[in-house]
């Protein structure tokens, strides 16, 4: 369970999984994220905007630009709709 600030987010065991929750959490660890790269992941994939997840998570628009710059280059994407391809390609392998 991830607790940020008034929110929480549990990501269930490995058994019963969501699937995109999964092809996030794979993606994380092969691409070496980190634990706030790895929540932004599942925001961007889920399709919320920056203002959003800016507001769920408790932290600027700027800083949420720069979480989803970092991913761009951890993961080797060069748009969010690279960045929502790969989590449902990886998602289909599951």
């Amino acid at each position: 369970i991830i607790e940020t600030k008034s929110l929480s987010f549990s990501y269930p065991a490995d058994e019963g999984e969501e699937p995109q929750e999964s092809a996030v959490e794979t993606l994380a660890a092969r691409f070496g994220l980190t634990e706030r790269e790895r929540e932004i992941l599942g925001q961007v994939a889920a399709g919320h905007s920056s203002s959003y997840v800016a507001r769920v998570l408790f932290i600027s628009e700027s800083t949420v630009r720069g979480h989803v710059h970092h991913l761009y280059q951890k993961l080797g994407v060069s748009s969010r709709e690279e960045l929502i391809a790969l989590v449902a390609a990886e998602r289909t392998k599951a």
